[in-house]
């Protein structure tokens, strides 16, 4: 991105410090750690050291300050044990729904998912963003972070369900006295995309035994946009890349024919185009666009018949076909948060302490599409044509036609005197496309249908029928969406001693709720559109009164094929604000209790147990204008959500045991046993649930430990996936009906599949009715219906819980060396394998469809409309068009999900004197985290095989392997560094079913960032850096050897802002 303008991304400087995890960050600690009791995550028993079984990884706070990015998740994406979710790059996410909050950041450690992945705060459940109980990291107030672990393996056995990934702990400051203040702010090179924060840290002693704290946050991150970088502008140009930001339609009114049977007749659409290479038809069916001039122009032959300026960066020819590129598009979304955090302990003389703990976060994302609402496909209107007399026009009695559609009269029309006016005046067609029109051959419904009003036959094809028409209205506001969520935690409780030796006691509450308005704007009412476009002359004059006296106009009328400027009573009455509610409240209840039970000659055992009740209630609302009880109306572009309302709950009791075998014996300075399991009893099909763990740790000398186990863990279905009544997603999907087109497929309606009778049967079966187009000609049949289709979800009462199973083995190595070169080094090698069955999901309408047609030659061998795993009777199909319409996708327990790989973390540190360098002052240090990616496989339906997804880009970016490094060099209160993050290519996503695939994945990829700190006194503290200091540009994703893919990459993976800088400002008193 070496242009003017460049975006930041991530803040790898932050990995520095979260690099020095594992080994060495729990080395680090062993001296303090020798001196007081601590919890380590993945564990409810307190010890004596940090040696705990199972890998952490430690993420200091002041990784958070050394990067130019406020996003929490940007920060922990870097690691290797993480790969990205939901983030602030996801900017045209514009369709809220139950399990899905625009503009929210989630975390998914090792690709298994976010809901998958359990994040709390201060070893406590947060509070969740949506049904999917995910936590929205925008929620956690950065300043008051103090550390955050990572616990990459099961963990359900210690912290309940949806430990299966692992576990993210975020530790907040406590204990805090004084008075901190911290502003600071970051650009990107291009000059937008600024982020600013200003935070406020108070914390005061409540006499001589307790503590409060109280912390003020706010947040803003600007917008940034593709257009302000090279490396997206080269697509613009770029004439054999077709782009992920063109149109799906041209900002046009479009003419698309809904039938094959009634489409104009090749012969009138050659007619329209003698420039077209001789021998060549140009296609009959489709869209048909307007130039300015109203003749008529096609995309395809590089837009034959276009004479608008083409190379200018709005529209460009790519592959031969035309386009119009979406300007203005964001890269990253802008943000606003408000978040007050508050904490206090009191200890009572009793012996008895008081702790409690609120959050507040009030956060406001905007995500957005430039582009109008897509009034076309099914949600275009029909258009009234033919010679046929428009019978409101005219006079019965004395057969004069009206004034109003006089020349001069209001509605803009030139009809004759008498007589009437024909529909084709009515509302008034260029030339061209009167033509086209006039072609049509006489095709009436087979079974004749009379209009209720006129009496007169309804004719669906040939020159007297409609034409549909498209539009995508630039006159309207853009389509956006401001998604705002109010969120806040209270929790309360006691802790004391038990009186049976170090026995400990901690009984608390908390209360949380998560309000979340996404208001819509820039939405058209479909039906009121179409109310009024098919109005003559396109509604010009309209209005209309409904009951209550409610009354409607447009008096400009609809520009189709007049430019005009559009009244504000019309763009009133069709566009739609509109707004879906989110409301989730989260109760928890929970008893611990943990201490010494006897001694072995080894050591003391420990345990620790306890019970638990949590609730979580949840409501989605949407807007009336989506709800499917609302069948006169919906946004165009939107489809039919449903109310979700439902509420789970569980009690559980666990245990946990530390048993320590040897100590101090030949080949075993340590050798001890962790067990756990818990009892999980839900409300729901989910029952009664056990998980369990058993781990050892084993240190043969003191520089060597192993350690590792087995952890089984769950995820019990949420609210969504259990009471979701039917909501309506799009889908790209296939479909095997398909005769021609780029869309037909080998093993579908095609020539060369020797099963074509079988697929044409089952086609016919499905769609019903034997009278559709499909049946009429299903040798040839291209294309019908609504030009998508559409996912119908339900909710499934009798899911079972997700099942995973994780194997950890690894190795700390502590240096076994005394010179002070290298005695301060550490390395932690671990293996790990995570195997996750009944995994919870929707098959998807491509899997549906390759279930029912056989495309495995197994699932379905006589093509029944009855196949063995009832997909053929999920799928509708438009018994007149034929083409696709739904299919039904309820949640079930379904396919896996296994991963294996290694993790490795170094950490060394030494003064430079000690390295050879006596002349230099202070220290450098080292730290290296490394994944090796050892197997990734998915398998979505049972019946199906397993898929290797390792070395891909499917689920967010499953590298082969993964490194962040940092050197950082410190001497008295300097301190800066070097971060580099190096990933190696990935293979396109379609390698996955087509390993010859032509379409290339990305290179591999290096990033520099650099940062450093200074204190200037006790009291002021400056912070300051340049991320991707060498403004790298991200590697180019889906390139074929047709197509160059300018600009094409994957935001979430890769740092799509370019160079930017930062600088920070703390005082502290």
């Amino acid at each position: 991105m070496r242009s003017n303008h460049v975006k930041r991304n991530t803040l790898a400087g932050a990995i520095a410090l979260a690099l020095s995890a594992g080994a060495g960050a729990q080395d680090a600690s062993v001296e303090r750690a020798s001196l007081e009791e601590i919890t380590v995550t993945g564990s409810r028993i307190t010890r004596r050291d940090l040696d705990a079984p199972s890998p952490v990884v430690t993420v200091e706070a002041q990784a958070f300050d050394e990067t130019g990015t406020l996003g929490v998740e940007t920060v922990l994406n870097q690691l290797p044990q993480f790969v990205p979710a939901n983030t602030q790059f996801l900017a045209s996410d514009i369709q809220p729904g139950p399990m899905n909050t625009p503009g929210a950041s989630t975390l998914n450690l090792r690709g298994l998912g976010s809901n998958r992945t359990l994040v709390l705060i201060d070893g406590r459940r947060g509070q969740p963003a949506n049904a999917s109980l995910v936590i929205d990291t925008n929620s956690i107030p950065a300043a008051a972070i103090a550390s955050v672990e990572i616990i990459s393996g099961g963990a359900s056995a210690v912290y309940g369900a949806d430990a299966m990934g692992g576990v993210t702990n975020f530790k907040l400051k406590d204990d805090f006295e004084g008075a901190s203040f911290e502003i600071r702010g970051g650009t990107t090179e291009a000059g937008d995309g600024e982020e600013y924060r200003f935070s406020t840290l108070l914390g005061t002693r409540l006499g001589s035994s307790g503590n409060a704290m109280l912390g003020i946050e706010w947040t803003r991150r600007e917008a940034a946009y593709y257009h302000e970088r090279d490396f997206f502008r080269a697509e613009l140009f770029d004439t054999t890349t077709g782009g992920f930001r063109v149109l799906s339609r041209f900002n046009n009114v479009s003419y698309e024919t809904t039938a094959s049977n009634n489409a104009p007749t090749q012969e009138a659409v050659n007619a329209l185009f003698p420039q077209r290479p001789p021998g060549v038809d140009i296609p009959r069916t489709g869209v048909f666009y307007f130039n300015d001039d109203l003749t008529i122009f096609r995309t395809e032959q590089s837009g034959i018949g276009f004479n608008g300026p083409i190379g200018t960066g709005q529209y460009k020819v790519a592959n031969g076909v035309l386009r119009e590129n979406e300007l203005g598009t964001l890269l990253s979304s802008p943000l606003d948060r408000y978040s007050l955090f508050g904490r206090a302990k009191y200890n009572f003389a009793s012996g008895v302490s008081a702790f409690s703990r609120a959050l507040f976060v009030s956060t406001e994302v905007l995500n957005s599409r430039m582009r109008g609402a897509p009034i076309y496909g099914g949600f275009g209107a029909d258009i009234p044509y033919g010679p046929q007399i428009y019978a409101p026009s005219v006079d019965p009695l004395t057969n004069e036609t009206l004034p109003e559609y006089l020349p001069g009269g209001a509605l803009g029309l030139h009809c004759p005197a008498t007589g009437g006016c024909p529909t084709s005046l009515v509302w008034p067609v260029p030339i061209d496309l009167a033509t086209l029109l006039e072609s049509r051959g006489p095709n009436v419904y087979s079974t004749t249908q009379f209009d209720p009003s006129t009496g007169q036959p309804l004719i669906e094809r040939g020159v007297g029928s409609p034409w549909r028409l498209g539009i995508v209205p630039d006159w309207l506001p853009r389509r956006a969406t401001v998604n705002r969520t109010q969120l806040y935690q209270l929790l309360a409780g006691l802790e004391g001693e038990l009186g049976l030796g170090d026995w400990t006691w901690e009984v608390y509450a908390s209360h949380g709720e998560t309000h979340t308005t996404a208001s819509y704007t820039g939405q058209a009412s479909t039906n009121i559109y179409a109310q009024i476009v098919t109005a003559p002359n396109y509604g010009r004059g309209y209005t209309a009164t409904g009951p209550g006296g409610k009354t409607l106009t447009c008096t400009s009328g609809i520009p189709v094929f007049e430019r005009f400027e559009v009244s504000q009573d019309c763009i009133d009455a069709i566009n739609i604000d509109s707004v879906d509610r989110t409301d989730l409240a989260q109760d928890i209840v929970e008893a611990n209790f943990q201490g010494g039970l006897f001694d072995l000659p080894a050591g003391e055992v420990r345990g620790a147990l306890g019970l638990s009740y949590r609730r979580n209630s949840f409501t989605f609302t949407p807007d009336f204008s989506r709800d499917l009880s609302n069948v006169l109306d919906v946004p165009a572009g939107a489809f039919g959500a449903t109310r979700v309302s439902g509420e789970t709950r569980v009690r559980e009791v666990y245990g946990e045991l530390l048993i320590p075998l040897l100590r101090d014996k030949p080949l075993a300075r340590a050798l001890e046993l962790e067990l756990g399991g818990r009892y999980s009893r839900y409300n729901t099909g989910a029952g009664g649930v056990p998980t369990y763990k058993a781990l050892f740790s084993w240190a043969p000398t003191d520089i060597v430990r192993l350690r590792g186990g087995y952890q089984l863990a769950n995820r019990a279905p949420n609210v969504n996936e259990l009471f979701l009544g039917a909501s309506n997603v799009v889908s790209a999907g296939v479909d095997p009906c398909l005769a021609s087109g780029g869309g037909a497929l080998s093993w579908g309606n095609t020539e060369g599949n020797p099963n074509r009778a079988q697929v044409q049967a089952l086609c016919s079966a499905i769609i019903g009715s034997g009278s559709s187009d499909f049946d009429a000609d299903p040798d040839n049949w291209a294309a019908g219906g609504l030009g998508v289709e559409l996912a119908v979800q339900s909710g499934n009462i009798d899911l079972e819980s997700e099942e995973g199973k994780t194997y950890t083995l690894g190795a700390v190595l502590r240096s076994p060396f005394e010179h002070a070169a290298v005695s301060d080094l550490s390395l932690s090698i671990d293996w790990y394998e995570a195997k996750i069955s009944k995994a919870i999901s929707t098959v998807s309408n491509t899997t549906t469809y390759e279930l029912c047609f056989n495309r495995d030659g197994l699932s379905n061998p006589t093509w029944s409309l009855d196949d063995p795993n009832g997909m053929c009777r999920r799928i509708e199909r438009d018994p007149g068009t034929g083409g696709r319409v739904r299919t039904l996708t309820p949640y079930s327990n379904l396919g896996a999900l296994e991963t294996a790989g290694i993790d490795v973390n170094l950490s060394w540190r030494a003064a430079l004197a000690d390295i050879g360098l006596p002349s230099l002052p202070g220290s450098v240090s080292l730290n290296l985290s490394f994944n090796y990616l050892l197997s990734f496989e998915e398998q979505d339906f049972p019946s199906q095989p397993k898929r290797d997804l390792k070395g891909t880009a499917d689920r967010g970016g499953l590298f082969d392997y993964r490194a962040v490094t940092s050197l950082r060099y410190h001497h008295g209160a300097l301190h800066t560094g070097v971060t580099w993050r190096y990933m190696p290519g990935l293979a396109h996503t379609q390698s996955i079913s087509d390993p010859d695939t032509t379409t290339r994945g990305t290179s591999a990829y290096s990033v520099f960032n650099l940062f450093g700190g200074y204190g200037i006194n006790d009291h002021l503290t400056v912070t300051f850096g340049i991320d991707n200091l060498l403004d790298e540009d991200p590697p180019i994703y889906g390139a074929t050897p047709t197509s160059l893919a300018l600009g094409q990459t994957l935001n979430s993976v890769y740092d799509v802002l370019g160079r930017r800088y930062y600088m920070g400002l703390r005082m502290s008193f």
